[in-house]
């Protein structure tokens, strides 16, 4: 079974995915998979032919964000490339293990929504959010503000999900929340 962990920023859905790999749980990570499939040559060049820049280009994080900043079309191309790349990844993983479970950060929208047998939201209040991304980023409000604004509500999270995780308590009730889930999976 395929298992996605999503959430907005400062949610709580990293927490949530260290919990649950500690549990001796497959757990991974769609960040650190993208960043592994866009080191491979034909996916560098896929994405410097689609938004028009060189290979040196998608290399470097910050050149790529300024290539793509402002232009919806260079970042769904970039999104659609990095994703496809991702999900096939996903797929041989799937192949391998029994039950994976998979932090994903951009799931509304993508080519990964749909691909997940079952989705864990993971949300928690905004003002919550914003401490928790100020303090761990150093990141001014505005900062903060913007990329939440960006990214789907809560509501859509929570339609998105199988099971919904609210994240505005302490550590250990975050936890018996999510024992409670892996003994709900473990039954399925």
């Amino acid at each position: 079974m395929k298992i996605a962990i999503i959430g907005n920023i400062g949610s709580g859905k990293s927490t949530v995915a260290r919990y649950i790999a500690s549990k001796g749980k497959v757990v991974l990570d769609c960040d650190v998979i993208a960043k592994d499939v866009m080191s491979e040559k034909a996916v560098k060049a896929k994405i410097a032919e689609a938004i028009g820049v060189s290979e040196r280009v998608v290399e470097d994080k910050e050149a790529l964000s300024n290539a793509i900043f402002g232009d919806d079309d260079k970042r769904k191309a970039l999104n659609f490339i990095v994703h496809g790349a991702v999900k096939a990844r996903l797929e041989k993983y799937a192949d391998e293990y029994d039950n994976i479970f998979v932090e994903v950060s951009v799931y509304a929208g993508s080519v990964l929504e749909g691909f997940f047998d079952k989705v864990i939201g993971v949300t928690c209040d905004e003002k919550i959010r914003i401490g928790r991304v100020m303090a761990r980023s150093g990141y001014t409000l505005e900062r903060t503000k913007s990329i939440i604004a960006a990214q789907p509500s809560d509501e859509t999270i929570r339609k998105l999900s199988d099971w919904t995780i609210l994240n505005q308590g302490s550590q250990p009730e975050l936890y018996k929340q999510v024992d409670t889930l892996l003994g709900l999976l473990n039954c399925i």
